[in-house]
């Protein structure tokens, strides 16, 4: 009960300073939210994009990607997979693992990494792929392309 009336407190406020609370509240504490769940007009601000690289797909590396992003901002990431890092360049095909997230500094590391690895495993399922293309061993990686959400 007692989040509920701390969300509604974000959404009277935000009313009157034009904020969301969707851009204050954490996004995906229980689930990962996608971009399709916002229900108020917002466009990402693809001047500040920037890409992180996942090699090894634990929750301290997630965890420190988290803790890079600024307070108080929402982000929307896109997760794609390089399948040989060495390899790979900004202009090469990637396979895109989902539709885009919604993260910000409170995200639940735990819910997004284990995001990223079903994920994975669904894409070696759903392309007949060879399991041995994410494991460990390999040279295959992730990236994840974020950029500041901006209300309008």
């Amino acid at each position: 009960m007692s989040i509920i009336l701390i969300i509604f407190i974000f959404y009277n406020n935000s009313r009157d300073i034009l904020i969301s609370s969707a851009f204050m509240a954490p996004l995906s504490i229980s689930r990962i939210s996608y971009i399709n769940d916002l229900d108020i007009p917002a466009f990402a601000n693809f001047e500040s994009e920037k890409i992180e690289i996942f090699r090894e797909f634990t929750i301290k590396e997630t965890t420190d990607f988290l803790n890079k992003l600024e307070d108080n901002e929402s982000y929307i990431a896109d997760i794609s997979f390089i399948p040989s890092f060495p390899l790979w360049d900004l202009d090469a095909p990637q396979m895109s693992l989902s539709n885009p997230i919604l993260i910000n500094r409170n995200s639940s590391a735990t819910n997004i990494n284990k995001f990223i690895l079903e994920r994975l495993d669904y894409m070696v399922d759903y392309y007949y792929l060879d399991d041995t293309i994410i494991q460990k061993e390999s040279d295959c990686a992730v990236s994840l392309s974020y950029c500041k959400l901006k209300s309008i």
